[in-house]
């Protein structure tokens, strides 16, 4: 059979690792949480694009609690919630704003994609 988990409303769902409830707690315990990111953010950043920021997670954890009252739609708007976090987290958190510590944190995917360009240009 295939995985599955747990809504926290209870209903039995299929696993899925990259999708808004565990995007969001990546980014509350990864980058929320962490007291370097945490100060930095606050610091570094436009208070009001960090606001914004809190807030879209806010929005993102409202959506887990009500979008699967309708389990024909839940999926497809989690998906778009999630695509929504993300595109606000990189337009806020940019190689241009952001240290290299943060940027990593945030996007380990494009930073090793662009090592692997840099290795293989190199040789």
């Amino acid at each position: 059979t295939d995985p599955t988990g747990y809504t926290r409303s209870g209903r039995i769902v299929s696993v899925d690792h990259n999708g808004l409830s565990a995007y969001l707690e990546w980014l509350q315990e990864d980058v929320f949480s962490c007291r370097r990111h945490a100060e930095e953010l606050a610091e570094r950043f436009n208070e009001r694009d960090v606001d914004r920021l809190y807030k879209a997670a806010e929005e993102g954890t409202e959506c887990l609690a009500t979008a699967w009252r309708r389990p024909l739609t839940a999926l497809r708007v989690t998906r778009k919630k999630r695509a929504e976090l993300d595109a606000l987290l990189r337009e806020i958190v940019t190689k241009e704003t952001a240290s290299p510590e943060l940027y990593t944190r945030c996007f380990p995917d494009h930073t090793l994609l662009q090592r692997y360009r840099q290795h293989s240009a190199a040789h």
